[in-house]
């Protein structure tokens, strides 16, 4: 309470031409406490005024990308909301992060943000050479380790396959941030996103190709029309075939479609534990 009142007398004494910058000041005291604030204890909503000032000066959201990850995580996420071509470099480089949720969401942001810059960095989480993609990390927040989920060895005494954590390559991407580069180059567009999004409708990993065929419907990429008929019938997995289906509508000069109601529930639901989430 006495620091505005001073502030008050300050202006009242001060000549106009000095008004702005001394504004411009107790601005940058109030970025400080709210960035020193979040350092500390990261919240979403301290992160989403982080990416509503940062449209003004992003120097304290640039800073805060480079933190640990439950502060980058959030930050992205904020910057999905806000999107800020100034802080591109920074959320290129959470794409490469051990924080998968840090990476989506920022992969998600720069699909946001619009800029051709980086489609590059995007298609790098979806290499040429299908060699897979880590599912999965352990290790406490800050020691991620990038695992490989599905990794077996045969136990012949226990005469089964035993499923080993085993660290996936540094260079290898994460399938779902994969899964929000596609969405992004999409949302991007321009003949280097479509050429990237025409060889991933191929790639061997379900949701890859159904992240591939959603953005081609909304690029409205006329090109796509024959592998989009072909994988709406033959594709072995449901919801691909279906988002061909409409991707091809969209073609057509459909609009984008609606999400459809939730079905009908049964009267009770029983879940059976297996061994594998695939059984």
């Amino acid at each position: 309470m006495i620091r505005e009142q001073f502030v008050r007398l300050i202006v009242a004494i001060l000549p106009l031409s000095w008004h702005a910058a001394l504004a411009d000041r107790v601005g940058d005291v109030a970025n400080e406490a709210l960035f020193a604030s979040f350092r500390k204890t990261p919240t979403a909503a301290a992160a989403l005024q982080l990416a509503r000032d940062g449209l003004g000066d992003p120097s304290a959201l640039r800073l805060g990308l480079r933190l640990a990850e439950r502060h980058t995580r959030l930050l992205a996420w904020a910057v999905h909301q806000y999107p800020n071509p100034a802080v591109r470099r920074e959320l290129e480089g959470l794409l490469k992060s051990p924080d998968q949720v840090a990476g989506y969401w920022a992969a998600k942001a720069l699909g946001r943000t619009g800029d051709p810059a980086s489609v590059r960095a995007l298609a790098k989480q979806l290499p040429a050479e299908d060699r897979g993609f880590w599912e999965v990390s352990r290790g406490g927040p800050n020691h991620r380790r990038r695992t490989l989920y599905f990794k077996y060895r045969w136990d012949k005494r226990a005469r089964r396959n035993l499923r080993l954590p085993t660290d996936a390559p540094a260079h290898m991407p994460n399938i779902r941030v994969a899964y929000a580069a596609v969405e992004a180059l999409g949302e991007i567009g321009g003949p280097e996103a479509a050429e990237i999004l025409m060889r991933e409708v191929e790639r061997d990993h379900y949701l890859i190709r159904y992240g591939a065929v959603r953005a081609l419907g909304r690029l409205r990429h006329k090109s796509a029309r024959e592998a989009l008929k072909t994988m709406s019938v033959n594709d072995p997995v449901l919801i691909v075939r279906l988002a061909a289906e409409d991707a091809l509508a969209m073609l057509d000069g459909a609009a984008a479609p609606r999400a459809s109601d939730p079905p009908e529930l049964p009267p009770s639901i029983v879940f059976i534990k297996t061994k594998e989430r695939t059984e």
